[in-house]
């Protein structure tokens, strides 16, 4: 293995690593709603582009939630608001957002008085030294408001085997498999598996069919040639399967636009990650794929605002956000810009006090050395 496989393949599993520090889930839908977020981004002129602030190191703490985009599934299936924000689909036993009411369905609008509208940039906000307090305000189904105060806590179990067990409980409930699905601690066929079963109940799962169609997506990269292509195929229509269900769905257009950018297409998918940005412009993937495609249609100047964009809005659990930023910035000539970059999350990385994630910085770290 060369040196350059051997640090794609830390940072991916430092990225995975990070996650699983968060109870958090990903892609999702929403309304026409904070553009003016991404519009400032997307238009600020490169010069204009500083590095990002300090990652907070203490920030290692979250409140045992997990959480995705509110859209027209979790409207359908929990009863949740028709409202944008972020859906509670699980309270983890022993953490400290359990007993204080908090109940599936409920929509999470906004943290410490800043509106979220998308799980991603609702977890950042989350994201806590542990036992400082959190006020999160809850919309219920029934339309009562609500707000909630929480000590934010580091993680000491996993999500999963409580799921299991709740399944055992409820084997037709489609939520819970796909909560299963898209925990941590699964395989590909046996999160497959479970992604069918909840697709089988409720053949209108959109985030179901949308993480069917990620996990297929990353399988293309096991084969070759023909294989290769129709499992990419496959992928592809699936994402097109639920974006026929729910076409204003920010998150699987987020998704879908990053895959076209994976295989070159790099105008179309900008095209499209516009759309997505344009219904929700508080997202910092589609900020980040955004960011990819312009540096792959050779504008590193267009690609500057939109990366800085991505580790504001989410500075803790995508080290892809900082290698992003880095490789602008080097682009641009911009050499002390990449270290400030790298500098930025390192003493984040090294909070964690294990070698993956020393390694991890140090990696970002000899990216600015060329």
């Amino acid at each position: 293995m060369n040196s350059n496989t051997a640090t794609r393949r830390t940072i991916k599993w430092l990225v995975l690593a990070l996650c699983m520090t968060l109870i958090a889930a990903s892609c999702g839908g929403g309304g026409t709603v904070a553009t003016e977020i991404a519009e400032d981004f997307r238009n600020r002129d490169a010069s204009d582009v500083e590095p990002p602030e300090p990652a907070n190191p203490e920030a290692l703490a979250n409140p045992g939630l997990i959480l995705w985009t509110n859209s027209q599934t979790w409207q359908r299936l929990l009863d949740a608001p028709d409202e944008p924000g972020v859906v509670v689909l699980f309270v983890q036993p022993a953490s400290p957002s359990n007993d204080k009411g908090i109940a599936r369905g409920d929509l999470l609008t906004a943290v410490d008085g800043e509106t979220v509208t998308n799980h991603e940039r609702a977890i950042a906000l989350l994201r806590a030294k542990a036992g400082d307090t959190r006020k999160l305000t809850f919309l219920r189904g029934d339309g009562e408001k609500r707000e909630v105060e929480i000590k934010p806590d580091i993680p000491k179990q996993r999500a999963r085997p409580f799921i299991s067990a709740l399944i055992n409980e409820s084997r037709n409930d489609p939520v819970l498999y796909f909560l299963r699905a898209t925990s941590v601690g699964g395989n590909n066929d046996a999160n497959l598996g479970d992604l069918n079963k909840a697709i089988d109940l409720d053949p209108r799962f959109v985030e179901a069919l949308s993480e069917k169609a990620s996990i297929r997506w990353l399988q293309r990269l096991s084969a070759e040639g023909e294989e290769a292509r129709r499992i990419a195929g496959d992928a592809l229509a699936g994402w097109e399967n639920a974006l026929d269900i729910d076409p204003r769905n920010a998150g699987v257009l987020a998704v879908r636009s990053a895959a076209l950018v994976d295989i070159g297409q790099g105008e179309r998918g900008k095209t499209e990650i516009e759309k997505s940005l344009d219904l929700d412009g508080s997202q910092a993937q589609a900020l980040f794929t955004l960011a990819r495609a312009e540096m792959q249609l050779k504008r590193p100047e267009q690609a500057a605002g939109p990366a800085a964009g991505a580790i504001a809005l989410n500075p803790f659990t995508n080290l892809f956000y900082y290698r992003l930023l880095e490789r602008i910035f080097l682009e641009l000539d911009r050499p002390d810009d990449c270290k400030a970059t790298a500098a930025a999350v390192r003493p984040y990385l090294e909070a964690h006090e294990s070698k993956p994630f020393s390694d991890a910085a140090d990696s970002l770290t000899k990216l600015c050395d060329g």
